[in-house]
């Protein structure tokens, strides 16, 4: 096998049948730097060091399960969320950007104490809870998941970023197990993606990421967020606030049952590419 004096170009031609240039390019580079040290210019320069028989090997394993469409962030085991890499795995759902806008609108709008109490609910690796406690250092901060797996990933997360986030195990359609404390802003990214809209979607993430941080049944695809509603009734301090992630053509039907509920002021913000993506609602 040649010497990849442009280890990105190779990689890319591996990748051409399961992937669009731009993403191709975009894995190769990461791939590249993540497992070999060569950086873009250096695999364009030729100056990136020939791989060994060893690395030759480990290389030709990431295209195979690349190339099985697996998602390369399982395959590096790290997902970038707001400029931090957080460790992920199979079984614990991989950030996306849209979260990322989430977690912003929150410090943008800010707390209402230095140390008010924020739960994420659904947590997954954390990236919520962890970035939202490294942002707010003085709150109080949970995270919940019903997955163990996502647990362990979540705190390993933490202890990477030295946060101070309380864990908890607990299935959220068991609302006699929620937290009763006191919550100033409770924050979730739940599953929202109806059953019928899998067929939709691409290979790595309906083939690989977990089906239930994601999908919900299309006779009922609105049930965390009841569960989110009637939770935050009781829970929420006075002003306190929902912020959520939702389904965009299922973000009028979501406004309805926070607004049935008794949610003072309920708002549906769009992302930044126009779809209406996040609620925000005050209690």
């Amino acid at each position: 096998m040649e010497n990849f004096s442009n280890i990105i170009i190779y990689i890319r031609q591996q990748l051409r049948t399961s992937y669009d240039d731009a993403e191709a390019t975009a894995i190769a580079r990461e791939v590249a730097e993540h497992y070999f040290g060569i950086s873009m210019t250096q695999a364009y320069a030729g100056t990136g060091h020939a791989l060994n028989n060893k690395e030759i090997d480990l290389l030709e394993e990431i295209l195979q399960r690349l190339r099985n469409n697996e998602p390369i962030q399982y395959v590096t085991g790290q997902a970038i969320f707001l400029g931090r890499s957080f460790n992920v795995a199979p079984g614990v759902l991989i950030p996306r950007p849209e979260t990322e806008e989430l977690v912003n609108l929150v410090i943008e709008n800010g707390l209402p104490v230095p140390t008010s109490t924020i739960v994420d609910a659904g947590t997954g690796s954390g990236c919520i809870a962890i970035s939202l406690q490294l942002a707010f250092p003085k709150a109080s901060v949970w995270g919940l998941d019903i997955s163990s797996e996502a647990i362990r990933q979540a705190q390993n997360n933490a202890a990477k970023f030295q946060a101070d986030v309380h864990w908890l195990e607990i299935d959220m359609l068991k609302p006699e197990t929620l937290p009763n404390f006191p919550i100033d802003i409770l924050i979730s990214n739940p599953p929202y993606v109806r059953k019928s809209e899998k067929l939709k979607m691409e290979a790595h993430v309906k083939d690989y990421e977990p089906e239930e941080a994601l999908f919900v049944p299309d006779n009922d695809p609105l049930k965390f967020y009841r569960i989110l509603a009637s939770w935050g009734m009781y829970s929420l301090k006075p002003c306190g606030k929902i912020y959520a992630e939702i389904n965009s053509s299922l973000a009028h039907d979501t406004s309805i049952i926070f607004k049935n509920k008794g949610f003072s002021n309920v708002e549906v913000i769009r992302d930044q590419f126009g779809k209406q993506r996040m609620i925000v609602c005050k209690r």
